[in-house]
């Protein structure tokens, strides 16, 4: 995973990547921008949080304001699907038992 920030914005890009080179992507890198600094009072305090699932084997990402005591930015220009979703550990090449 690539994660970044400072840049107005949330969102993923997901690049497939072939490791062994046979023609065939064995896992995907996620990019990942979150910053919310625009936003009033520089940004209400919003983080984002990612949740290690080993039972699952995921991680879940949410965003959270302890200022506002807030799960949901409610900003139109940051979709709730950016904000909150899962990755399987499989999709990141992670292999855990």
């Amino acid at each position: 995973m690539v994660l970044s920030g400072h840049y107005h914005c949330t969102t993923k890009k997901i690049s497939e990547i072939d490791d062994n080179g046979d023609g065939y992507p064995d896992r995907k890198v996620y990019q990942l921008l979150f910053d919310y600094q625009s936003l009033e009072e520089g940004g209400s305090g919003y983080i984002r949080l990612m949740h290690f699932n080993l039972k699952d084997k995921k991680i879940i990402f949410r965003i959270y304001s302890p200022s506002l005591d807030s799960y949901n930015s409610n900003t139109e220009s940051f979709p709730l699907n950016e904000e909150e979703f899962q990755i399987s550990f499989k999709d990141l090449g992670i292999s855990c038992n």
